[in-house]
């Protein structure tokens, strides 16, 4: 990872981490406040005759989280303060507070600034004891926030509702607690509570350090060689068990090319019976040039499946795969078919050597054969005309990432 990348956010990839990686000395306050807003509970009543359900006060179901309010940015807010909230976090909940923000608990106490707010929320929380809840809800089509006062025995009340004043760039300048009969009557509950302590989000599995690594390798690796001296990309996570015993103790699969031009080709060969158990299927003219562009392919890799052959045959392209695809394919082989890449030369009965381990995709065909074969190699002709020849004629292969180029 290049963390000196810029993105889209006009900043670059380090500059992004820092921000949002509360381990970072530069994480934003509204980093530390969102990392507890990615999950709802819902409010569950063990009674409901249909089993345990989440309702609102007119019995129909909770809606889900997307549903309410949507788009709405004082209704996005108070989400995140609920989580704060039901998390018990006074610091990612001040967070949610501009710097002179003001916070009115009581006729006679109003926090003001977010340092007064966050020590006056750290009291607050230290006294719920496990027993206040914030539950989202609607009162004449305004987002609020219902705080709950649960009893030991499970029996709950409204304490109040917390209510969002104004708003400034996501965060609140001004927010009250409201204690009237009328408002307390008429708030209607949506039955979402944000945030379960079981889910709270925690950095260190977003970005890990080395020591702490999910796997030895990544799912995704490149693999090298004489097939694809630009490169070539395999999803090791979707190799299953079995294939890997298939190969043999290293991992590594020899057998013969079954070849065919495209897609459509290829899903017409392998359910007619022309791939069998040990090959390794070809697909090729596929890539950004000899689509021209690279249609996702899922249904190759479905047949092979339904074929029972997913376990016994490697597939190889220069075009892309869906990101459902399981099974040993290799894609985005560079330099591609249509541009005259080692894929482009293969022959049927060719054999390719994939080593998984060592990153290597090989023919074992001499290289003064694949030279010859080079000297009365055509292209694949496509009738285009438009903008697809155009762009036939100007993209980069997929290792320069399939770019119109001059």
């Amino acid at each position: 990872m290049r963390l000196s990348c810029r993105t889209v956010t006009g900043k670059t990839i380090g500059e992004n981490i820092d921000e949002w990686d509360v381990r970072s000395e530069k994480c934003t306050e509204w980093a530390k406040a969102s990392r507890v807003a990615g999950c709802a509970a819902l409010v569950l009543d063990p009674n409901d005759k249909l089993g345990s359900a989440a309702r609102t006060a007119s019995g129909n179901l909770a809606p889900k989280p997307l549903l309410f309010f949507p788009g709405d940015s004082r209704a996005i807010t108070l989400w995140r303060l609920a989580a704060a909230i039901n998390a018990g976090d006074a610091g990612a909940a001040a967070a949610l507070f501009t710097d002179e923000g003001e916070f009115q608990v009581s006729d006679t106490v109003t926090w003001k600034g977010r340092a007064a707010i966050e020590v006056g929320l750290t009291e607050k929380f230290a006294g719920f004891k496990g027993l206040v809840r914030a539950e989202l809800g609607d009162l004449r089509k305004t987002p609020v926030l219902i705080v709950w006062q649960y009893a030991r025995s499970g029996e709950k009340s409204i304490s109040c509702l917390l209510r969002a004043g104004r708003l400034r760039g996501w965060q609140l300048s001004k927010a009250h607690h409201e204690y009237r009969p009328g408002p307390l009557k008429d708030v209607q509950p949506s039955g979402l509570m944000p945030y379960d302590s079981a889910f709270r989000f925690d950095p260190q599995d977003c970005i890990r350090s080395k020591d702490r690594a999910y796997s030895v390798d990544g799912g995704l690796a490149i693999l090298y060689g004489q097939l694809a001296p630009g490169g070539s990309v395999v999803k090791t996570a979707g190799i299953s068990d079995s294939f890997k015993a298939y190969c043999g103790s290293g991992f590594v699969f020899e057998g013969p090319c079954v070849i065919f031009e495209s897609q459509e080709d290829a899903c017409g060969g392998i359910l007619g019976g022309k791939v069998k158990a040990g090959d390794v299927v070809i697909i090729r003219n596929e890539g950004p040039r000899g689509g021209p562009g690279m249609q996702e392919m899922l249904s190759p890799t479905s047949y092979i499946v339904g074929m029972g052959l997913s376990d016994k045959v490697a597939l190889v392209t220069d075009g892309r795969f869906s990101g459902g695809t399981a099974g040993a394919c290799i894609g985005h082989v560079s330099p591609e078919a249509a541009e005259g890449g080692p894929i482009g030369l293969l022959r049927p009965g060719d054999r390719l050597k994939i080593d998984f381990p060592n990153r290597r995709i090989d023919i074992l065909v001499a290289e003064s054969e694949l030279a010859q074969r080079k000297l009365s190699w055509q292209p694949v002709k496509r009738q285009l005309n438009g903008w697809l020849a155009r762009y036939q004629k100007l993209v980069s292969n997929a290792s320069q990432g399939g770019v119109l180029t001059n």
